[in-house]
């Protein structure tokens, strides 16, 4: 969006919509990683003091990230990088691992995968 010039209108309605799209969506994405963080080193129960701190500490690293390492994008694009990749090659091979485990246990406890809506 640099290359637009600042008295361009529809460069500055499009600048606008960006910027509400990241003040919308950003503290969704605060909650999930907060939630995430506390789900996986503390548990379900875990006090509101420690809550700010994990929120704190997510804020204030990204801050001081993007303060000390300004070229940002590069960062993104290794992380969005290896996202895809999960993302692509990973997550099917897991749900296929998933549902075969399933039939597998149903197998076992002597249940059909498909029964047949008529007794023969």
């Amino acid at each position: 969006m640099n290359m637009f010039s600042y008295k361009d209108f529809a460069a500055s309605f499009v600048r606008f919509f960006i910027f509400m799209m990241i003040l919308a969506g950003y503290p969704m994405l605060h909650f999930l990683g907060v939630n995430l963080i506390q789900d996986l080193f503390f548990g379900r129960n875990v006090s509101r003091t420690k809550v700010i701190v994990i929120g704190a500490t997510l804020n204030v690293t990204g801050l001081l990230f993007t303060i000390f390492y300004p070229n940002v994008g590069a960062v993104l694009a290794y992380f969005g990088s290896v996202s895809g990749l999960i993302c692509i090659y990973t997550m099917p091979v897991l749900v296929h691992l998933s549902l075969m485990k399933q039939k597998i246990e149903n197998q076992i406890a002597g249940h059909t995968e498909f029964e047949p809506a008529v007794d023969i």
